[in-house]
C-alpha cells in the first residue's frame, strides 16, 4: 500500500512539473525562449496561462504551447546590453559587429536587420555586411560596381547585356559599309531587301516586321475589295535602309533630329535605289520608334506599288490616314501576329482638339492640300479612316443609306488608277453646298464615335492598392503619395488628358502640382547622366517662352542615376502637346533617370508661386514613388 501510494505522488509530481516551472507570470517582461527543436526566439510576452505563451515578435505574434518549451529565461539584460552597445556604435564595423553580437545572443533576426542595415548605411560598401544582407556585387551597365540582391542579379544582367549590345549596334560606322542583310520573305522572290549596317539579327525583327505589315495591308485590302481587284505591282522587292544610328541618318540624309524616317516614291542617291525607305534603329521625338517608322512609311511604298501616276495626286487624309492607321495604330501580340489597334497619342490628339474646338472640320479635312497638311491633320485622318472601317455606322444622305466601310472600300479603290478627291459625291452629294451639308451631317457621329472610344492603357492599377499604377509593357510602377488633409492629395490624371508621349501623371487637389511620367529611348547610348540631360535640355529650350535655367543637381533615386534639371518658363503653344498653354509662369523639375537602355523623363511642374510648398512634396513623397520594373520590352 505504501509503495502504491508513493508510485501515485511520483507521478503526480512529474505530470506538475511543466507547471510548476512556470509558476512565476512572464507577462509584460522581454523573454528568451528555447523550444525542444532547439529554436529560440527572443520577445515580450503579452499573454501567460497554465498552458501556453503569447509572444510579440518583431514580425508577428506567436503562440507557445508550455509543452514545447525546454527553457525561459529573462531577456531585459539582453536587451538592455544591446541598447548599451548600440548608443557606443560609430563605423560601419561597429554595427556589423553588433549585428554579430546579437546573432550569437539569438536576438530578433530584425533586430539583426537593422543593425546591418545601419553598418551599410554608415559604409555602404561595408562587404561582410552587405553579403549577411543578401546582397552580390554586380557591375552596370556603365561598368560601375554596384551592390545588388541576389534575386535582382539576373534581371540586372540582362539589362547590361542589353546594353553591350545596344552600344555595340550604334558603335560609330561608316553609311558604305550598308549591305543586303536580308531579302524577305524568301531569297528566290522577295518582297523586302533590307540594307543595313546594323547586326543580322536586328536588321532580321525589321524584316520580319515589313512581311507581317503587307499582310496586314492585304488583309485590309481584302476586307473592302473581295472580288480581289486590288493588286500590287511588280516592281521589284522594297528597299528599306536601315542606319545603325541616328546620327549615321542625319549624316547621309541632312534631316533634323526630331524625324525617324522616310519613304521616297523617287530615286535616292546615297543608296542608288528607288523607292526606299531610309529609317535608323532607335527612338525620335516624344514617342516614336523604329517599327512605328516602318509601319508609317511602309504603307507609303505599298500604297506606291497599288497606285499608278502621280503618287501624291491622292488626297492627303488617305495617305497619311492610312499610313498612321498601320504605323501608328499597329501593334504585335505576344506570338508576334500583326494586329491594328488604336493608336494612343492620335486619339488623345483629336479628342482635345475636339474639347476645345480648335480641331480641322471635316470639310476642310477632305480638301486640304498638301502644302497645309500638318502632323495635327495626320490625326484627324486617321480618325476618319478608323471611323468609316470599325464604327459600323451609315449615313443616309437624300433618303439613300450608304454604309461607311462600303463607301471607303469604293473611294479606295477609286484612287487606284488615278487620284480622286470625291468622297462626299459616292454618298449623293451633287454640289458645293451638298458637299458642305453632308460633311456637317457626318461630323457629329464622327466625333461622338472618336469621343467613345477606350484610350490604349500602358498599364493597370494594383488590385489591393489603387494609388498603384504598373506598367508591365514599359517598364514602370507609380504609387501616388497617402493623403494629408488639407496639405495634399494625389490622384491619378485619366489617360485620356495625357499629351503625347506621357505614360501617367498625378496631381495634387489642394494645388498646381503635377508629375508626369514619359519614357525614351537612348539612341546614342549616352550612359552617363550629366551627357544625357545636356541633351535633353536643348530639346527643353524651345517648348517654353522666357525660360530661366536654375542650378542642376546630380543624384540617385533607389540606386541608380538620375539628373535633375531645374527651369523657369511659360509653356509654348503645341498642336500636339499643349493646344491651350497653361497661362501662368510655371516652376519645372525634370529628372533624367537612367533605366539600362532607356531613360525616363519625370516632370514636376507647379505655379511659381506654390512651388516652396510643394517642392518638398516632390521630393520625399512623389519621386520615390516611381520605380523600374526590370522587363523592360524595349
Amino acid at each position: 500500500m505504501k509503495q502504491k501510494l508513493l508510485t501515485l505522488l511520483a507521478m503526480i509530481a512529474i505530470i506538475a512539473l511543466p507547471t510548476l516551472a512556470y509558476a512565476q507570470s512572464y507577462t509584460g517582461k522581454n523573454v528568451k525562449i528555447t523550444r525542444r527543436n532547439g529554436r529560440t526566439m527572443v520577445g515580450k510576452v503579452i499573454r501567460d496561462t497554465p498552458d501556453e505563451i503569447e509572444l510579440e515578435l518583431p514580425y508577428g505574434k506567436v503562440t507557445i504551447p508550455k509543452s514545447d518549451i525546454q527553457k525561459i529565461v529573462d531577456a531585459q539584460g539582453l536587451l538592455d546590453e544591446h541598447s548599451k552597445r548600440k548608443s557606443k556604435c560609430k563605423t560601419g564595423e561597429d554595427w556589423y559587429q553588433l549585428a554579430i553580437w546579437a546573432e550569437k545572443n539569438d536576438l530578433a533576426k530584425k533586430l539583426i536587420r537593422d543593425d546591418l542595415n545601419m553598418a551599410i548605411k554608415v559604409d555602404t560598401n561595408h562587404e561582410k555586411a552587405r553579403i549577411r544582407l543578401g546582397y552580390k556585387k554586380f557591375k552596370d551597365e556603365r561598368g560601375n560596381i554596384k551592390w545588388v540582391y541576389r534575386r535582382k542579379q539576373g534581371e540586372l544582367e540582362g539589362v547590361a547585356k542589353g546594353v553591350e549590345a545596344e552600344r555595340d549596334a550604334v558603335k560609330d560606322r561608316p553609311w558604305e559599309e550598308n549591305e543586303v542583310i536580308l531579302k524577305l520573305p524568301n531569297a528566290g522572290n522577295p518582297d523586302y531587301e533590307i540594307h543595313s549596317n546594323c547586326p543580322e539579327p536586328l536588321a532580321r525583327q525589321y524584316g520580319d516586321f515589313m512581311v507581317k505589315l503587307k499582310k496586314g495591308l492585304i488583309k485590309l485590302v481584302r476586307g473592302i475589295d473581295p472580288q480581289g481587284n486590288v493588286k500590287f505591282r511588280n516592281l521589284g522587292p522594297g528597299v528599306i535602309f536601315i542606319c545603325n544610328s541616328q546620327k549615321l541618318f542625319r549624316e547621309v540624309t541632312g534631316q533634323r533630329p526630331g524625324v525617324g524616317g522616310f519613304y521616297t516614291p523617287g530615286f535616292f542617291p546615297p543608296g542608288e535605289a528607288e523607292r526606299c525607305i531610309v529609317a535608323f534603329h532607335g527612338t525620335f521625338g516624344f514617342s516614336g520608334d523604329t517599327f512605328k517608322v516602318l509601319g508609317h512609311e511602309g504603307t507609303h511604298q505599298l500604297q506606291g506599288l497599288m497606285w499608278y501616276g502621280n503618287f501624291s495626286s491622292r488626297p492627303p487624309w488617305l495617305i497619311e490616314g492610312l499610313a498612321v492607321y498601320f504605323g501608328d495604330g499597329h501593334y504585335l501580340t505576344k506570338s508576334g501576329e500583326f494586329k491594328i489597334g488604336i493608336p494612343r497619342d492620335r486619339l488623345n490628339t483629336l479628342r482635345r482638339g475636339f474639347k476645345t474646338g480648335r480641331y480641322v472640320k471635316l470639310i476642310n479635312l477632305l480638301y486640304t492640300p498638301y502644302a497645309q497638311f500638318s502632323g495635327f491633320h495626320y490625326a484627324h485622318g486617321w480618325g476618319l479612316i478608323h471611323w468609316m472601317l470599325h464604327s459600323g455606322q451609315s449615313i443616309t444622305f437624300k433618303g439613300v443609306k450608304y454604309d461607311l466601310k462600303t463607301v471607303f472600300g469604293d473611294f479606295f479603290k477609286r484612287n487606284l488608277k488615278q487620284g480622286f478627291q470625291g468622297l462626299a459625291q459616292l454618298m449623293g452629294a451633287a454640289s458645293r453646298n451638298e458637299i458642305i451639308a453632308l460633311a456637317n451631317q457626318m461630323e457629329g457621329p464622327w466625333k461622338q464615335y472618336i469621343n467613345g472610344l477606350t484610350v490604349p492603357s500602358v498599364g493597370v492599377f494594383d488590385k489591393k492598392n489603387k494609388r498603384l499604377f504598373k506598367s508591365e509593357s514599359v517598364g514602370f510602377s507609380l504609387e501616388a503619395p497617402k493623403p494629408k488633409r488639407n496639405k495634399s492629395e494625389w490622384e491619378f490624371v485619366d489617360e485620356s488628358e495625357l499629351t503625347t508621349g506621357q505614360l501617367a501623371a498625378t496631381k495634387d487637389k489642394f494645388s498646381s502640382a503635377k508629375f508626369t511620367v514619359s519614357q525614351q529611348a537612348n539612341t546614342e547610348v549616352i550612359l552617363d547622366v550629366d551627357k544625357l540631360a545636356l541633351s535633353v535640355r536643348r530639346e527643353i529650350a524651345g517648348s517654353y517662352n522666357d525660360l530661366k535655367a536654375l542650378p542642376g543637381e546630380r543624384g540617385e533615386l533607389h540606386g541608380r542615376a538620375m539628373y535633375a534639371l531645374n527651369f523657369l518658363g511659360k509653356e509654348k503653344k503645341n498642336e500636339f502637346l499643349n493646344p491651350e498653354p497653361y497661362p501662368k509662369r510655371v516652376r519645372v523639375r525634370l529628372v533624367v533617370y537612367l533605366s539600362g537602355k532607356n531613360y525616363f523623363l519625370l516632370k514636376c511642374q507647379s505655379d511659381e508661386a506654390d512651388w516652396d510648398k510643394v517642392s518638398e512634396d516632390f521630393k520625399k513623397n512623389v519621386l520615390p514613388g516611381f520605380k523600374i520594373l526590370f522587363n523592360q520590352k524595349k
